[in-house]
């Protein structure tokens, strides 16, 4: 018998024995938990829906921070406001700093829900997802 025989053969019944204890094991724990299986479920349905829209809030939402120096508005455009009259939304252009100090080229398009009109020198702090592009925006110093 060579080597690998060997250890297959010791592996073979190790986890026969092993399996038939833990089916026994399992057997008495069902017959215990039977009766909170409701409840049981419930709270696991639970905990997966609120870690699902934790991952999900994170991959859709979350992403790097940049701070955007407003020098002036590029261009506006005619935007549909939330309370549904029409208003005038503003595209701004430059280079974001992010907290470690990288920079990247930003375009900040304001929306219906803040269309904000940022004046000269006003620092805005912008969320970049790589998935969904811009996702946030908010004045921070003016």
């Amino acid at each position: 018998m060579n080597y690998f025989s060997k250890f297959m053969f010791v592996v073979k019944y190790y986890f026969r024995y092993t399996y038939k204890f833990l089916i026994f094991m399992g057997e008495i724990k069902i017959k215990q938990l039977k009766a909170k299986t409701p409840e049981i479920l419930l709270i696991l349905l639970l905990i997966i829906f609120i870690l699902g829209n934790i991952i999900w809030t994170r991959y859709r939402y979350g992403g790097t921070t940049y701070d955007l120096k407003i020098n002036h508005a590029t261009r506006s455009y005619p935007i549909k406001l939330t309370d549904g009259f029409k208003g005038t939304g503003y595209l701004y252009q430059g280079i974001g700093y992010s907290r470690s100090g990288m920079d990247k080229k930003i375009i900040l398009k304001t929306r219906g829900a803040n269309p904000g009109t940022f004046k000269k020198g006003d620092i805005v702090r912008v969320t970049i997802n790589s998935n969904y592009g811009l996702t946030n925006y908010k004045l921070v110093k003016p």
